[in-house]
């Protein structure tokens, strides 16, 4: 028996309601447990700027920087409250403003169509776009933007009203949104085609609109003029029409509902394989297929089937369907329009550093809306009548569920990889917390706190050196004195974390004479009982070779077993991981990606975009990997044109070793252990290391750009 025919009315329109909130929960979870996605969140919280107008002025910013300090800093205090927020408060408040986006444009549609039927319809195609990624994208990132945006479509619904005070306070909203976030000018297209579909279609509603962004136009520029804008985000300089067009492509299509698992390919392979390379197979896609995917699967095939009576246009109106199609385009390319012009943003998308902005959550909504007026393009009046109605249906639900499922998939290992970044700050918080009183007037030399939280583009910038002493005053009223570098310690502080696993450690560790005395966890979630640490030479910063350290789990001091003692100041822990059981499971390890950050123990520079260089005569390299049995390892070098071709170096591998020249531009290293291996330490040492120019500080030996792992056959 069918549902349908089993509800009244009233009954089936409830249990739509109560499935759509189920479908809600189902997607929206995937965002708990994440605080922060960018660089600039983690700072607009600490560092609130309250500026004057004469302080805008003389600072050159944009007036919407101007607005937002004043709007949401000095009267609602808005950056202090998501800091001081619990995790679930959190969550329910980017929840609520993303559930405010998609009611308010479900109601939008509704009222400008006149046709209330397809809001179930509406309501999962636009929460189909919500998908999470990092970088500067509203699902997770930039919340005042997000209630800008709410503000935005409160004021498109009100545009809609016959009432004339409600319909003239659309045009002040209007003028409000963009003030926050200058991008929102470009849906004034938005407002046009919803007056051209009006009954009325009054020329004044045209005129108003267009005053309302005439005066904002005047005023954004007036204020640039006066203030003399620096904000590189803003500024036009270098066009280039060819960059133009890539950059918007790029933005306005990365966020396509279901495609942004793509994206995310490869960071699922290393959560779940251990492998960045890894591709998925069609097993392993349906082996990550969760219970409660499959239960939001169904409830959209039932609201979609108790629906589908209804979906149906009485008279499709050509003037409908246009300003339907032209408001998708508008929320598609209309945002990225104005990102793509400035130089910095352009930029960005052109070298791939930056592929999802701002703009490409709108764009995701526009294709949620694009691919409503296809449907309803392709389902008259006569459909309903038809036999093959379930084929039709079939169709639908097998569409919305192969996305559902891609969205789902992708958002989930994102979070997880997003909340691990947030371990960081929960360390932090669970010091300040519950062992202030021991650390409080010390010196904590900290530097592997500048040095995490950076897996996509999440990190502090250098010049940041007091952020954490900044956090504890802001957010806990207290005095610490966090040290990036290590000098003159009292104590050293040391957060460690395993990407793959989800493990982590925070350890304090107090120092006599510059040797730990006493090692304690303060926060940890380990798998197993070891970390390792590279050792350095007590009189230099030479590795000197590396010790295992084993705790009981439930007993947080503990020292190593090894008989040399306890570590210097120099030394770093890292995990021996079990994650990684097979070679065939981690055959290629990219030099330049940050999510490989954590193998590079010592002696190493920055990632550069095709690698990194060895910055001792001896660095040092750790993988997790289970070997018993031959193995062959390719490694991909890079000659510095200071040194000569017949220049040596020497590669180890654990215990054994083999000497090569610059010759060759890749090397093969075949591995005999002489019994099971549970990780390789494979070391890189020059001859020699050469300060490559005056404008350079570092000292550069050999560039290492991929190595890849193989089973010797």
């Amino acid at each position: 028996m069918k549902v349908d025919n089993i509800l009244s009315n009233k009954q089936e329109q409830l249990f739509i309601y109560f499935l759509l909130v189920i479908v809600f929960i189902i997607s929206i979870k995937e965002i708990y447990g994440i605080h922060y996605t960018t660089a600039d969140d983690v700072v607009s919280e600490v560092y609130q700027d309250i500026l004057t107008l004469e302080d805008a002025i003389e600072k050159g910013v944009r007036i919407t920087y101007f607005m937002n300090s004043f709007l949401f800093t000095y009267i609602f205090n808005f950056y202090l409250m998501l800091l001081n927020l619990t995790e679930f408060e959190v969550f329910l408040t980017k929840a609520t403003v993303i559930l405010s986006h998609i009611l308010l444009i479900t109601s939008i549609l509704s009222r400008s169509l006149n046709y209330n039927t397809a809001n179930p319809l509406v309501f999962l195609l636009c929460l189909l776009s919500v998908q999470n990624y990092w970088e500067h994208h509203l699902v997770t990132a930039f919340p005042v933007i997000g209630i800008a945006f709410t503000t935005l479509l409160i004021s498109l619904l009100l545009f809609l009203s016959k009432n004339i005070y409600l319909f003239l306070i659309s045009g002040i909203l209007f003028i409000v949104s963009c003030l926050l976030y200058e991008v929102f000018i470009s849906f004034y297209p938005v407002f046009i085609l919803l007056a051209f579909n009006k009954r009325t279609n009054n020329k004044f509603d045209y005129i108003y609109i267009t005053i309302i962004t005439l005066l904002f136009l005047l005023s954004y520029i007036s204020f640039s003029s006066i203030s003399n804008l620096s904000y590189p985000g803003a500024i036009v300089s270098n066009y280039n029409l060819k960059e133009f067009v890539e950059a918007i492509y790029i933005y306005a299509t990365s966020n396509i509902p279901g495609m942004m698992i793509f994206k995310t390919e490869s960071l699922i392979s290393l959560l779940v394989f251990g492998d960045l390379n890894h591709l998925l197979s069609i097993d392993e896609f349906i082996d990550l297929i969760r219970i409660e995917w499959i239960i939001k699967i169904l409830a959209i095939y039932i609201v979609i089937n108790l629906s589908y009576n209804k979906l149906y246009l009485p008279s499709p109106k050509f003037k409908s369907m246009l300003m339907m199609f032209g408001i998708s385009i508008s929320f598609i390319i209309g945002p990225n329009i104005l990102i793509a012009l400035s130089d910095l943003h352009r930029g960005w998308a052109i070298n791939g550093s930056t592929t999802v902005y701002t703009g490409s959550y709108f764009s995701g909504f526009g294709y949620s809306i694009l691919l409503l007026f296809c449907i309803f393009l392709l389902m008259p009046t006569k459909l309903r009548f038809l036999k093959n109605r379930n084929i039709i249906i079939f169709l639908l639900v097998s569409l919305l569920s192969l996305v559902s499922l891609n969205v789902d998939i992708s958002n989930h290992y994102v979070k997880l990889a997003q909340a691990g970044d947030m371990r960081l700050w929960n360390s932090v918080d669970r010091l300040l917390e519950d062992n202030y009183n021991q650390v409080r007037n010390k010196t904590i030399c900290a530097p592997t706190l500048w040095q995490r939280g950076h897996r996509q583009g999440l990190f502090h910038p250098q010049s940041m050196d007091s952020y954490w002493n900044d956090y504890a005053s802001v957010k806990y009223n207290k005095t610490i004195n966090f040290n990036k570098n290590v000098s003159a310690c009292e104590y050293i502080l040391e957060f460690t974390d395993n990407y793959a696993t989800g493990e982590y450690a925070l350890l304090i560790n107090e120092m006599s004479d510059n040797d730990i005395t006493r090692m304690t966890l303060l926060d940890y979630k380990l798998d197993n009982n070891q970390l390792i640490y590279a050792k350095y030479a007590d009189d230099s910063n030479q590795f000197a070779g590396y010790q295992i350290v084993e705790f009981k789990k439930n007993n947080t001091s503990f020292s190593p077993i090894n008989p040399d003692g306890f570590h210097s100041k120099k030394d770093r822990y890292h995990f021996i991981s079990k994650d990684i059981k097979n070679i065939e499971n981690f055959n290629y390890l990219d030099s330049s990606n940050a999510i490989n950050d954590r193998y590079f123990i010592y002696g190493w520079s920055g990632r550069e975009n095709w690698g990194r260089w060895t910055t001792s005569k001896k660095s040092l390299l750790y993988l997790p990997i289970y070997v018993d049995n031959k193995m062959s390892l390719n490694i991909k070098v890079r000659r510095h044109p200071l040194f000569a071709n017949n220049d040596k170096y020497t590669v180890c591998v654990n215990d054994i070793c083999n000497i090569y020249d610059y010759s060759d531009k890749e090397i093969q290293f075949d591995y005999y252990p002489n019994d099971i291996q549970e990780q390789l330490i494979i070391s890189f040492e020059t001859h020699k290391i050469i300060k490559p120019n005056s404008s350079d500080v570092r000292k550069l030996g050999i560039g290492i750009e991929n190595i890849s792992i193989k089973d010797y056959e």
